[in-house]
């Protein structure tokens, strides 16, 4: 997407699409898209959206959050990046 304007269309029909049946949603999306590459994107969302569902409204088990800080120390690698310290922990941590 180029700028602000593309991504709000995007939002825009994005929103209207999750309101309509799923079996439904392809058709609607290619229907009101003006742009390939707006029709592209939504669709792209639509696909990611069931996933999605929930994701964050949880909160984590604090079992588990305390068993993975228990196997990170400084130094150690996590994806690109190396711990260097622990910085907080609980909820805003």
């Amino acid at each position: 997407m180029t700028g602000d304007r593309d991504w709000e269309r995007v939002k825009t029909l994005f929103h209207a699409a999750v309101d309509v049946a799923p079996d439904a949603r392809h058709a609607f999306v290619k229907e009101q898209a003006d742009d390939p590459r707006v029709l592209e994107e939504v669709l792209s969302l639509l696909q990611a959206y069931p996933a999605a569902e929930g994701f964050l409204s949880t909160p984590p088990d604090g079992a588990q959050v305390k068993s993975v800080l228990a196997r990170l120390h400084a130094g150690d690698q996590l994806g690109p990046f190396r711990i260097a310290s622990l910085i907080g922990a609980g909820g805003m941590g």
